[in-house]
């Protein structure tokens, strides 16, 4: 890793303006990640890591694609783990998906299950995909011109598999990005945050964890968290679900939640929070893309407890895709969902960054109360838009049964990310 980079005037400059540059840490949205993802990308000399879940063959998609094919014709090598069990997401209306293996439509018959893919075949999550949106009509899959020069690239290297990865993890050089926005024009669109990394020891750590050797990191005031499968004779029992149950209930005072999709497991956890005294804020979307009515049955059962320190909040912007959580202590925002079943039993990997830096939590958490200012307060049950009981247990029911699906394949994924991390070591040359 090479020495931290001091930006001097241009820092404080920026801070006081916009109170979005940092000596070490910067606190990117939907107006700013592209923009500074592709200007790194372009300055990019060595290595660049891509764990994405989502990416979409649009404007973005294309641009930050075409921005790593330069950097690897300058020698950079580059790691794309893509993850197909975002297809359900990716085959949406008005979606195409960037990355896909385009015989594999070309079947008349659907296979529920091949030596490959498992349960998870791209096919099969196409086909769901459909259903769950109401059997809309989607782009005809073509697949893009890029693709074919990013497959056959010397410095590129990428992995399409059903990881279960929904991590939102990009490594370039001596710099890190961890966050919530996925690949596409929609995250322009949507209010979510990336934390921008260039402290030194911080990125050296996440390095080592993403490549299983955790025995060494140095301690900071900044941790990445990431969530997998336990190693063999391992004693950490704790997935990254557990990590954010034990920052609420080791939180005082102002607790702001950001989140796109709840979950009914956190319902007891939130509860003790509001009846020893936490103030309790959530901001959510009032019709979120999915997850809607298990997010409204939550809120509706916290309403429930009439508490005066307990408040929701419905943005006026178009959605909430923040997955984070501020108090004026600390704060924790990354890729993890209130709803994860398959993340609470290790089988999502995801990544969050948990930190008590001063900017960095002054920041954040000044992000979230603006976003709240900028919202509608929710005061009672009255208020909730319409949602029904059954259909939440059917979106609770995927949930679970993706957790069952990530158990039988067990084995299979931990294989793949394993395949992952041998592919940076040695084709990477990351030391």
């Amino acid at each position: 890793m090479s020495a931290k980079r001091f930006y001097l005037v241009t820092i404080s400059q920026n801070y006081f303006k916009n109170n979005l540059y940092h000596m070490n840490y910067s606190v990117l949205d939907r107006h700013t990640l592209f923009q500074d993802l592709t200007k790194e990308i372009n300055k990019s000399q060595k290595t660049i890591v891509f764990d994405a879940y989502i990416w979409i063959d649009d404007k973005i998609g294309n641009s930050i694609l075409q921005a790593c094919l330069d950097a690897a014709e300058r020698g950079v090598k580059i790691f794309i783990r893509k993850d197909l069990s975002a297809s359900i997401f990716e085959h949406t209306p008005g979606r195409s998906p960037m990355f896909f293996d385009d015989s594999l439509f070309n079947k008349r018959q659907v296979d529920f299950f091949d030596k490959k893919y498992g349960f998870l075949t791209p096919q099969t999550l196409n086909n769901l995909a459909y259903y769950i949106y109401g059997r809309k009509p989607r782009p005809v899959l073509k697949k893009n011109e890029l693709i074919k020069k990013i497959e056959n690239h010397k410095n590129i290297y990428l992995q399409d598999v059903p990881l279960l990865n929904h991590g939102k993890l990009i490594l370039i050089d001596d710099l890190a990005y961890v966050g919530g926005q996925c690949i596409s024009c929609d995250y322009q669109e949507w209010v979510d945050y990336n934390i921008k990394i260039e402290d030194d020891t911080v990125v050296k750590n996440i390095w080592n964890q993403i490549l299983g050797e955790t025995e060494n990191l140095e301690l900071t005031d900044t941790h990445f968290v990431d969530n997998r499968f336990p190693a063999k004779g391992s004693s950490s029992k704790k997935s990254i679900h557990h990590f954010l149950k034990d920052f609420i209930d080791t939180s005082s005072e102002e607790l702001i939640i950001e989140m796109a999709y709840l979950g009914k497991w956190y319902v007891p956890t939130l509860k003790k929070a509001i009846k020893r005294g936490v103030k309790l804020k959530i901001l959510v979307s009032k019709n979120p893309d999915t997850n809607h009515h298990t997010n409204m049955w939550v809120l509706s059962d916290l309403l429930r407890l009439k508490a005066e320190n307990f408040e929701i909040f419905f943005t006026n912007e178009k959605m909430i895709h923040t997955k984070g959580l501020a108090t004026k202590d600390k704060i924790t925002i990354g890729a993890t969902n209130f709803h994860g079943a398959c993340g609470y039993f290790f089988g999502l990997n995801e990544q969050n960054i948990h930190s008590t830096n001063k900017e960095l939590v002054d920041t954040v958490f000044s992000k979230f109360k603006n976003d709240l200012s900028n919202a509608k307060r929710v005061t009672s049950e009255s208020e909730l838009p319409k949602w029904n009981k059954a259909n939440a247990l059917t979106e609770i029911f995927f949930v679970y049964l993706s957790s069952y699906i990530t158990f039988f394949n067990k084995k299979k994924i931990s294989g793949w990310r394993n395949e992952a991390v041998q592919t940076l070591k040695t084709n990477l040359s990351i030391n």
